[in-house]
């Protein structure tokens, strides 16, 4: 009798226990599961122009929420599905969010975390209209243009535009001066590549740095220094120090 009670016993705990780990396993697969859905964050549906009505003239608050928004659901959802995650993050952008961190971090995004870089320029080139100011935009694209991918031309048109602003660091210039010289490039290249358009919105004083850039490089070819110095090399440990 008392081998029967013990037997019932453990048979009993067994059972609760297996009951137990299939209900914990159950809800771990619900959570992930629940982790891998795309929800929109409220009003993103809505015009921005509605929107500012909405928020009563207050929409630098939304944009606020938008960008913490951005940030949590970056940090948390790292396997979702990157198709439905374009449709979502396009909405985000369609609310013309003025914060430069909320481009810097698609573009980490994107190019880094999910190893997709060609969906970084998306974000950078939306991001440089909202923030003309920027050196950090266009110096993260160039940094993903030419670490990334491998064009080094569209690298030196992005460092050319973070060389051209007030605030940027000192070896920006060289760098884009260096690509500038590696691919031969000249003001019309860009013109043909990227369009009158883009480069006009970039301002009178990116094309004036710009010239300058590609005279300098031009009669250094013409000089014969194209090699890469140590200042060369001091520049890209720069950029490393500077991207991490």
């Amino acid at each position: 009798m008392v081998l029967l009670r013990k037997t019932i016993f453990w048979i009993f705990t067994g059972l609760s226990c297996f009951a137990l780990y299939m209900i914990a396993s159950l809800s771990h697969q619900h959570q992930m599961q629940e982790r891998k859905k795309i929800l929109l964050p409220p009003l993103v549906n809505i015009s921005p122009e509605i929107n500012k009505i909405l928020t009563l003239g207050h929409e630098g608050a939304y944009h606020t929420f938008l960008n913490l928004w951005s940030v949590q659901y970056f940090s948390d959802h790292k396997d979702v599905d990157l198709n439905k995650l374009v449709t979502t993050m396009s909405k985000v952008v369609g609310q013309k969010i003025r914060f430069e961190s909320f481009y810097l971090l698609s573009c980490y995004f994107w190019g880094l975390d999910q190893d997709k870089p060609e969906n970084c320029k998306n974000f950078t080139d939306i991001g440089l209209n909202l923030n003309k100011d920027s050196w950090r935009l266009p110096m993260t694209q160039g940094f993903v243009s030419q670490m990334k991918m491998k064009r080094l031309d569209e690298a030196a048109f992005y460092y050319s535009i973070a060389a051209s602003r007030e605030d940027t660091p000192e070896y920006v210039p060289k760098l884009a001066k260096r690509l500038i010289k590696t691919g031969s490039l000249d003001p019309s290249s860009f013109l043909k590549v990227y369009g009158s358009e883009a480069i006009e919105k970039q301002g009178p004083i990116f094309l004036k740095f710009l010239q300058q850039m590609t005279a300098d490089a031009q009669r250094e070819i013409e000089a014969g220094d194209t090699g890469v110095r140590d200042q060369d090399k001091t520049t890209d440990q720069q950029i490393e120090k500077q991207e991490n």
